[in-house]
């Protein structure tokens, strides 16, 4: 209700809720309550997870983003870390007791604003 509450107080044209697990009733439950907005559920898994994180790590390098100093978000940013897997991936999250809820609704918001990057071979910007 707060969220429904959130939106129609902001005149929000589209929610993305996070529809991992237990996310999916949720995801339901908004779109009951907010008629007239795009509600859509985004599952996080490894793979889904980088590439926001790797978009948003893109556009801090290039000066595409800036934030308020919001005392949570800059703790979340600072705890948060991609580790190498045996297999060569990159994995991303908060280090031990730490959370990355608000470091992944930023990456969630800046999805939303239709900046992408294309990586061509050797991870070279197209």
């Amino acid at each position: 209700r707060r969220v429904a509450g959130f939106a129609s107080h902001h005149r929000a044209h589209r929610i993305i809720c996070d529809a991992t697990g237990v996310g999916d009733p949720v995801t339901d439950q908004l779109r009951a309550e907010c008629p007239g907005v795009g509600v859509e559920g985004f599952v996080f898994t490894p793979s889904s997870k980088a590439d926001l994180i790797e978009s948003l790590a893109w556009a801090f390098e290039r000066g595409m983003i800036r934030l308020l100093p919001d005392p949570d978000l800059v703790r979340e940013l600072e705890h948060f870390e991609g580790k190498g897997t045996a297999r060569g991936r990159v994995v991303y999250g908060a280090v031990g007791g730490y959370h990355d809820d608000l470091v992944c609704a930023l990456a969630l918001a800046f999805s939303t604003l239709g900046h992408s990057r294309a990586v061509g071979v050797a991870g070279r910007e197209r």
